[in-house]
């Protein structure tokens, strides 16, 4: 968690709650475990208030390496169209030239 000026850490309790202090007003936060991916976002906090952070909605997620396998499927399957396109180009001019047949 940040405050003006200042960057927090901690860590969690076995049931995955924290505390920090932070001064009042807005801050942001961010929640990161190695091989996982990070989550952040922002709140505030009233001047001698408590603010609980409901992260269920956010949960970590293992850092699978989805990433460049995607890119790997994107790219295979431009390859992939490019080839189509060039075979069924291919296989119209060669029809074009034989001319009609008949």
């Amino acid at each position: 968690m940040t405050t003006p000026g200042r960057t927090c850490s901690t860590t969690t309790a076995p049931n995955g709650s924290f505390a920090l202090d932070v001064h009042h007003g807005q801050f942001g936060w961010r929640v990161s475990k190695q091989g996982y991916r990070a989550i952040s976002g922002g709140s505030s906090v009233g001047p001698m208030n408590t603010t609980v952070l409901d992260l269920s909605d956010k949960p970590l997620m293992e850092d699978t390496g989805a990433g460049p396998s995607r890119t790997i499927l994107l790219v295979a399957m431009v390859v992939l169209v490019v080839v189509i396109a060039g075979v069924t180009l291919i296989l119209l001019k060669r029809r074009g030239s034989e001319g009609p047949k008949g």
